[in-house]
């Protein structure tokens, strides 16, 4: 019985771990491209096939009003443009000056694609501390529900190391 209380605690110890490194890399989710407002479009690659998402980088207390930047994501080889979602669970990242907001998301496969704006000069020069960043998408869904498993395996390993201790003082 104490063989199988070990090895249970074991594998829910690995668990942990890999629930752990898919948190880090949610929050290691690097840019991949970076364009400022200022600049008309820019030109990014993308090594593999899947999911990316458009977010929005501006001063804290602004507000920019994303729908009127008019952004379009294009295929440079074959001109096809994305379908642009919009994100229903937007993700946040919040920091002292400045915030990070996902917008929308689109499919992509691998290639050379040209992000830009089809809003008139003035008024993208009027927002001038806002970027946009290609970034991995992560689902919402995913993350909440590795959370959960964080706190469960939490849980059941605490339980199991209080089981180990009492069979430890018998």
């Amino acid at each position: 019985m104490n063989t199988i209380i070990y090895l249970l605690a074991l594998i829910l110890i690995v668990l942990l771990f890999i629930c752990s490194l898919i948190i880090v890399k949610f929050f290691r989710n690097k840019a991949i491209c970076e364009l400022s407002t200022g600049i008309k479009k820019e030109e990014f690659i993308i090594k593999k096939s899947g999911k990316y998402s458009i977010w929005i980088k501006d001063k804290r207390y602004s507000f920019t009003n994303i729908r009127d930047l008019r952004i379009t994501v294009a295929n440079k080889n074959t001109c096809e443009k994305k379908c642009l979602e919009e994100v229903f669970y937007r993700s946040k990242g919040l920091g002292v000056i400045w915030r990070r907001v996902e917008f929308y998301c689109f499919q992509a496969d691998e290639g050379e694609y040209i992000i830009s704006f089809e809003s008139d000069e003035r008024f993208r020069e009027s927002i001038f501390n806002t970027t946009i960043q290609v970034r991995k998408y992560i689902s919402f869904y995913k993350f909440v529900l590795v959370i959960f498993g964080v706190q469960f395996l939490l849980f059941i390993i605490s339980v199991l190391l209080i089981i180990i201790l009492k069979n430890f003082n018998q």
